[in-house]
């Protein structure tokens, strides 16, 4: 268990009517991330006596003027209780495939215990983003609510085993990103209705490969995670429009990646490996980046990027050999983009003459360019 506050605080009870207020000495509220319960001493027993522990529970920090807002989707015939934690308890109706959202309004700063009873197990919507009140959260129990088709929450403060949610068969967003989430995601390879994932700045681990199988993603953003696999075979996964894949243990060749026509494509501080020179093919690129890869550049095809988006190509640290920097710049110049940002520097080879009126025509169509010479 680790402790909640450093300082005596105030603590609203309110969901349990015979139970005052607490007024703890200082690290005497402990807060047990296996179960999801708050304590008051050594496990003395529920700071709560006769809450129960339902799968959406979470404790709410009100500074005086930040309130906490939930939003959900639920069949129409369908309802919500919804406790505050301060006394308020709520019966929220579902509204089918409508936005519903509960707003607190505490009054008196401090730590509310918020959870949720009712018909939680038939939502279908779960969204808890960008909460600043949000001072724990433990999601490991959303595996129970298999309806689900929408998980969105984005704070460091949320934190348990999300294993459990390749259950959750219709699941087709699964928004984490920046949390303390962890278990081992391998098996999500079996949500094939899933079409945006973005687990980054997480503690998930698995081995991503069989991933190949979740043909509908349309997004896929996995970074500063203990990742792993072959994603040599995400070529089947052409519905993407955005793939980014930063600081991983992920591998494989990525040339095979050419038969997909993302926007944004990113690999930074990866293990993959391949010829990227034949991603000219891709119709829609805009932002490219391979950072701290061993890729190689084989061959000057023109390329012609979207100007929608992003505008920049960051080719650094790839420890590109000097014709194959040359390339890139033949590559960019047989092309008609204005205004782009690329850059070649790190460890790669200081490019030749070869490519001195590539570079010329380029830095004359406003491109920004760094490079070795």
């Amino acid at each position: 268990m680790e402790n909640l506050k450093n300082s005596a605080f105030k603590v609203k009870t309110g969901s349990v009517a015979d139970v005052s207020d607490y007024y703890p000495e200082p690290g005497a509220i402990t807060f047990n991330r296996a179960d999801g319960k708050m304590y008051y001493g050594e496990r003395a027993g529920w700071l709560q006596q006769g809450t129960p522990s339902v799968p959406i529970r979470m404790f709410i920090e009100f500074d005086g003027v930040t309130q906490f807002t939930f939003v959900f989707r639920l069949p129409l015939a369908n309802s919500l209780t919804i406790h505050d934690g301060d006394g308020t308890v709520t019966v929220v109706p579902g509204n089918d495939a409508v936005n519903v959202t509960h707003v607190t309004a505490y009054t008196t700063p401090g730590v509310y215990y918020f959870y949720v009873e009712g018909d939680y197990k038939l939502m279908t919507r779960l969204d808890i983003n960008n909460q600043a009140a949000l001072k724990q959260l433990i999601v490991t129990d959303w595996s129970e609510l298999v309806n689900l088709t929408y998980i969105r929450a984005n704070t460091s403060t949320i934190y348990g085993n999300i294993e459990g949610f390749e259950n959750i068969a219709g699941l087709q967003f699964l928004l984490l990103p920046t949390t303390s989430v962890e278990g081992d995601v391998t098996n999500f390879k079996n949500l094939t209705s899933l079409i945006q994932i973005r687990l980054n700045n997480t503690k998930v681990v698995g081995d991503v490969s069989g991933w190949s199988a979740l043909t509908s993603l349309n997004t896929l953003v996995i970074a500063e995670s203990n990742l792993r696999g072959d994603v040599s075979s995400w070529s089947a996964l052409t519905s993407l429009i955005s793939l980014i894949v930063q600081d991983t243990n992920v591998s494989g060749d990525v040339s095979s990646l050419s038969a997909l026509n993302v926007n944004n494509l990113q690999f930074g501080n990866t293990k993959v490996t391949g010829d990227i020179s034949g991603f000219h093919v891709m119709t829609i690129l805009s932002f490219l980046w391979f950072y701290g890869c061993k890729i190689r550049f084989s061959t000057a095809n023109a390329w012609s990027f979207d100007s929608g988006f992003g505008n920049e190509i960051l080719l650094q640290n790839c420890g590109l050999k000097a014709n194959e920097v040359d390339n890139v710049l033949l590559s960019f110049a047989a092309g008609t983009n204005n205004n782009f940002d690329l850059n070649l520097g790190g460890n790669n080879e200081k490019r030749t003459s070869a490519s001195d009126a590539a570079k010329a025509t380029l830095l004359g169509r406003g491109w920004n360019i760094t490079v070795n010479e």
